[in-house]
């Protein structure tokens, strides 16, 4: 589903449902292709789950303004959307 608020400033909320157990990731990536931050990377149940996105990187540094995509992957099925942070 889509990040809200979007576009978005100090932090977003991305919300899933997911319909079958499995390994999920759901990593931040910047317009260039470059991993920003990698939310999770689990096994999960079926149901609604939500995520926070705060502008940090995984080096703790707050990231620019900017387009960057989530990106939710389940086996070779991987979905992506895009997130607008203005600071």
């Amino acid at each position: 589903m889509q990040n809200y608020p979007n576009p978005f400033n100090g932090s977003t909320v991305i919300r899933l449902k997911i319909g079958a157990s499995g390994h999920y990731s759901l990593r931040i990536i910047d317009a260039s292709g470059r991993l920003v931050k990698f939310l999770f990377d689990q096994s999960l149940n079926p149901g609604q789950y939500e995520a926070v996105w705060d502008g940090i990187n995984d080096k703790g540094e707050m990231v620019s303004s900017g387009v960057y995509f989530g990106a939710f992957t389940s086996g070779a099925e991987q979905k992506t959307w895009k997130m607008i942070l203005l600071r």
